[in-house]
């Protein structure tokens, strides 16, 4: 979050994080406190009827998803446009969590490794994919998941710029720099 942050405002683009919501403590809750962006905190293991309510209350255009749980349809159909960050190239490693899908990647013997931004749906990992990155597989697993985070956070960018109507982020975000092979829809 803190890089998609310091991407829109750094580039002068009109898009800002409203607020995060988390359901554990996470490095995203402690960057939203440091970027001054507002946190509400969830219990989800008592159902969803609390983020319901922000979800109503908010109306937000669109809600990257980062909780560790599978979100029922009358959640996702709270916003126009759900979005997750899965760190592999989807379809392999449906479920997988974090930087799992990498480690897992590399044990398996995968020569790509990559990320995914799709649209949530009821299925896991299942959604509709807006942008796809592939990178070679490297010396080291940290190097492997630091290019796979980098790659990641690019793509969350582009689509979320998308999706707000702004167009020439993909020139300026330096996947080149990354040697990644990357795949962005359209819509």
């Amino acid at each position: 979050m803190k890089k998609v942050s310091r991407f829109f405002r750094e580039n002068s683009l009109e898009i800002a994080v409203c607020l995060v919501v988390v359901d554990r403590e996470c490095d995203a809750e402690k960057t939203a406190y440091e970027l001054g962006i507002d946190v509400m905190k969830v219990d989800l293991s008592y159902g969803f009827d609390d983020l319901k309510s922000i979800l109503i209350e908010l109306n937000p255009d669109f809600v990257v998803t980062n909780v560790h749980r599978i979100l029922p349809v009358d959640v996702i159909n709270l916003s126009p446009s759900f979005l997750n960050l899965h760190y592999s190239i989807l379809p392999a490693f449906k479920g997988v969590i974090g930087m799992k899908g990498v480690i897992q990647g590399r044990l398996m013997g995968s020569a790509l490794i990559g990320a995914t931004c799709h649209v949530v749906s009821e299925h896991v990992d299942s959604g509709e994919i807006l942008a796809q990155g592939a990178l070679a597989v490297g010396e080291s697993e940290k190097d492997d998941i630091h290019k796979v985070f980098e790659l990641g956070w690019r793509l969350l960018v582009v689509c979320i710029a998308q999706l707000c109507g702004v167009d020439g982020v993909k020139e300026v975000i330096g996947f080149d720099n990354l040697n990644a092979v990357t795949s962005i829809s359209s819509k």
